[in-house]
């Protein structure tokens, strides 16, 4: 698909000098005798057709080429989207480790002060307490992250 439009690409500047100068060579010339006016007419209709047909193709071609370029633009603007989903899947896959880093430091932290002090269930309550923000938070990442990687 990519090589048609790099040729499409290369090739429309030069229909338009094509057409242009086929144009010319279906007009009508000065005849000097005398010709059957049925076929007068006949080539009189068919240099008009061919006429509008290089018209016409010329218009055509002119639309492609915009077409190209809207094609193009949007070839873009994915491909910048795309780096950005990437750049969000690997900051949220970094926070969703850092995340879990915390979250082992932190409960290695709790069974430590719940062996070295049974009488102070208060930090244990307010470690327990911030396990539990990191898993939730922990789980928010690895959803971003699951969501960049599926967009």
């Amino acid at each position: 698909m990519l090589g048609w439009i790099a040729l499409l690409k290369t090739t429309l500047p030069y229909v338009t000098q094509i057409v242009t100068s086929a144009i010319p060579a279906f007009t009508s010339k000065p005849e000097a005798s005398v010709v059957d006016p049925v076929l007068s007419k006949q080539i009189e209709e068919l240099q008009a057709a061919a006429t509008k047909n290089a018209e016409s193709i010329q218009v055509l071609a002119e639309k492609l080429q915009q077409t190209i370029l809207g094609i193009e633009s949007a070839a873009d603007s994915l491909q910048k989207q795309d780096k950005q989903l990437e750049e969000l899947q690997s900051a949220s896959t970094k926070n969703a480790e850092l995340v879990q880093v915390l979250t082992e430091k932190l409960q290695q932290t709790i069974l430590e002060t719940e062996r070295a002090t049974n009488s102070s269930q208060k930090q244990a309550t307010m470690f327990k307490t911030l396990l539990f923000a990191s898993l939730a938070i922990s789980i928010i990442a690895l959803a971003l992250a699951a969501w960049a990687i599926a967009h």
